[in-house]
């Protein structure tokens, strides 16, 4: 038995070495800090699930491999390997499956809600202390206390049109109108986005169209072209511009100096 134990004592004490690193990282960086420690503390029930599947596995694994290689049943020792990938590999899925699906009420039963009372709670310096400026955490306590008062509806702003939640959005200290289309686009996945101050988008019709500029005459031309999918098409012009398509150029005109004086 301890010549069969001593691979899961080693494999104990690496993952416990790699933790005590880990601790020790995270206390010394100054973006992370006692919070992370707090936070990796909280999920580290779920860490050890998943090293115990993994060491069952693959210590579990090989110790099957080793008997059954001493005995000459090579067969049983491929198929162990065999069973051993697939095992890891479902078990990967699982976990992230599960993560996915339950991700919301895991945070809520270890209290790691995110709202706006928490935020409120926290206040500006524990919000720099995660590695945001004070501006930014000025905003986010600003957002989350209008939130809080009722001043801001936030889920009223799903059910507006694009330009009243793009108005509605930019009236919050901190966020502008391409911040507010931004989030249209990526986080409510409003279908006809087209932002006319994205400097990427500009560039990306450039080189498909061959513009030397784009004026916002131009630009709302291509936006009832691409209507009313225009998301669709701002993600196709971000890749055009950078560099999907390589034989694509720009054409705006080039600033460099011609001469010298």
């Amino acid at each position: 038995m301890r010549q069969y134990a001593i691979p899961c004592i080693i494999s104990l004490l690496v993952g416990a070495l790699y933790n005590i690193v880990d601790q020790i990282f995270i206390a010394n960086a100054s973006y992370l800090g006692s919070y992370g420690n707090a936070a990796n503390t909280v999920v580290f029930p779920l860490t050890v699930v998943a090293l115990a599947i993994a060491v069952m596995i693959g210590d579990g694994c090989c110790t099957f491999v080793s008997i059954s290689l001493g005995k000459g049943q090579r067969e049983d020792a491929r198929r162990a390997v065999g069973n051993a990938v697939v095992l890891a590999a479902g078990s990967g899925l699982v976990l992230t499956a599960l993560y996915l699906l339950l991700a919301d009420q895991i945070l809520a039963m270890f209290g790691g809600t995110v709202n706006a009372e928490t935020i409120l709670t926290a206040g500006v310096p524990k919000l720099q202390g995660l590695g945001m400026t004070f501006r930014k955490a000025e905003y986010i306590t600003d957002f989350a206390e209008k939130v809080h008062t009722g001043a801001f509806d936030l889920h009223a702003v799903e059910h507006m049109s694009d330009e009243d939640a793009i108005r509605e959005l930019s009236s919050l200290k901190g966020i502008g109108v391409w911040t507010a289309e931004m989030i249209l686009l990526f986080c409510m996945q409003r279908p006809d986005i087209f932002s006319y101050d994205d400097l990427a988008i500009q560039r990306g019709l450039r080189m498909v169209y061959h513009h030397r500029s784009i004026d916002r005459r131009l630009f709302e031309k291509y936006r009832r072209r691409f209507h009313p999918y225009c998301s669709v098409a701002s993600l196709y012009l971000w890749a055009v511009a950078g560099g999907a398509i390589p034989e694509m150029k720009d054409y705006k005109p080039s600033n460099k100096n011609r001469g010298s004086f």
